[in-house]
C-alpha cells in the first residue's frame, strides 16, 4: 500500500485494492514499477487509476479505457488493473503468461520480469489504441524504411537480396511478432514496447524503430484530440 501511495502522488492516480494481506510483494512491485516507469517517460494516455481487482477472463493485467464526463466526445480516461487472485498467487499467474505466449524467441528479459513484462506489453496495445490504429497501419512500411535507410548499398543489389536481408533484420523482432511467419502488427508493436522498456539502448533496432513509431503516433493522436500531451 505504500509503494502504491508513493505512486499515487508522484503521478496524481487514484489507488485501490491494495490494502489485501495476502498480495505477493514481489508481483505489485514489479507491477507498479512497471507502471511509475512507462508513466515517467510516456505519458501519453490519461490514466486516472491503478488498482487490484477484477480483470477479464484470461487476462492478468488490464489496461482499460472508458470515455470521460468531459465536454469533448472523443475523451478518454484510463485504468491499469492487475488481477487481485493472481497477484496473490505467482506460481498459477506464472503459469498463466507462460501459456500466453506464442512459440518462438521471447522479448530479452521478459522471462525473468514476466510482470513487468506482462504490464509495459498492455500499455503498448493500449497505445496502439489511443493512435486510432494507425501506427499499425504504418508498421510494416516503417520498418521497410529504416532497413532501407541503413543499407546504403540495396539500389545495387538485386530484389531477392533486399527481400531476403530485410527479413533477416525483421526477424531480430519476438517471436510473438509473428502469426504462422505472417507479421503481426499489433503484437509487435506492444513486443517492441517491452523490449524498448525492459532493454532501453539495448532493445533490437525493429524494435525501437516500432516502438517510436508507436508512442509518437499515440502523441500525435492525444494531441489532436486536445489530450495527454507526453512529457
Amino acid at each position: 500500500m505504500q509503494l502504491a501511495q508513493q505512486l499515487s502522488e508522484r503521478h496524481g492516480v487514484e489507488v485501490s485494492g491494495f490494502e489485501a494481506s495476502d498480495l505477493d510483494a514481489a508481483v505489485v512491485g514489479e507491477f507498479l514499477a512497471a507502471i511509475d516507469d512507462v508513466l515517467t517517460r510516456h505519458r501519453l494516455i490519461d490514466i486516472r487509476g491503478i488498482a487490484i481487482g477484477t480483470v477479464a477472463e484470461g487476462c492478468v493485467v488490464c489496461v482499460g479505457r472508458a470515455r470521460t464526463t468531459d465536454a469533448d466526445a472523443s475523451a478518454y480516461s484510463w485504468s491499469v488493473t492487475l488481477d487481485g487472485g493472481l497477484a496473490a498467487d505467482p506460481e498459477r499467474l506464472d503459469e498463466i503468461l507462460r501459456n500466453q505466449r506464442r512459440p518462438g524467441a521471447a522479448v530479452a528479459q521478459a522471462d525473468t520480469r514476466t510482470v513487468y513484462a506482462a504490464t509495459v506489453r498492455e500499455f503498448g496495445r493500449a497505445f496502439d489504441l489511443a493512435g486510432a490504429g494507425q501506427a499499425r497501419n504504418r508498421a510494416q512500411r516503417i520498418l521497410i524504411g529504416e532497413y532501407l535507410r541503413g543499407d546504403s548499398g540495396y539500389h545495387n543489389a538485386g530484389l531477392a537480396r533486399v527481400v531476403a536481408g530485410y527479413k533477416r533484420w525483421r526477424d531480430q523482432l519476438s517471436g510473438a511478432s509473428f502469426d504462422n511467419g505472417q507479421f503481426d502488427a499489433g503484437a509487435a508493436l506492444a513486443d517492441a514496447f517491452t523490449d524498448v522498456m525492459l532493454n532501453g539502448d539495448k532493445a533490437t533496432e525493429p524494435a525501437k524503430t516500432l516502438c517510436g513509431l508507436l508512442t509518437d503516433t499515440a502523441a500525435q493522436v492525444s494531441v489532436a484530440r486536445g489530450g495527454v500531451q507526453e512529457r
